[in-house]
């Protein structure tokens, strides 16, 4: 994700407006956003994240706010850890202004230091397709701009 990030960051400041890479959501994501926050549209360019209030996991002995791209992954993994409670409110956030408020100067806020971001299942095994397909070569190298017609 980190890497992402920075590819997108760096395309929007030297693209002269124009934006080379996007970061998008599904549109179950989108959709699962707008059923929580009641909202009519999500921004373009923004991507929602899901959380439950005061809902912390075990990461190698400190305890960490998981925050999902999916809300379906979210719930599972409260039921996996609370089989017996009903889930809280599922809140939404987006993923560029927690990402500027985490790196924003003298910021004091601790919870946010206590995320764990938590990528899609299908993450790893498309970067490993990716990797495959590509016989080895780098997904991507930076400096190179393909253009498909």
């Amino acid at each position: 994700m980190d890497y992402a990030v920075t590819v997108v960051s760096k395309s929007m400041r030297t693209s002269g407006g124009g934006v080379y890479f996007k970061i998008a959501p599904a549109q179950d994501d989108i959709d699962d956003a707008l059923a929580v926050t009641g909202d009519r549209d999500l921004a373009e360019g923004k991507v929602p994240l899901f959380y439950y209030e005061n809902f912390t996991i075990d990461d190698g002995g400190k305890q960490r706010t998981p925050i999902f791209f999916r809300e379906k992954e979210l719930q599972k993994e409260w039921r996996r850890l609370n089989t017996s409670k009903v889930p809280p409110e599922t809140c939404v956030t987006e993923l560029f202004s927690l990402l500027t408020e985490l790196v924003r100067p003298g910021g004091s806020n601790d919870e946010l230091r206590n995320l764990k971001f938590m990528s899609p299942k299908e993450s790893k095994s498309k970067s490993e397709d990716c990797i495959r397909k590509g016989s080895g070569e780098p997904v991507f190298v930076v400096g190179k701009r393909i253009i498909v017609l």
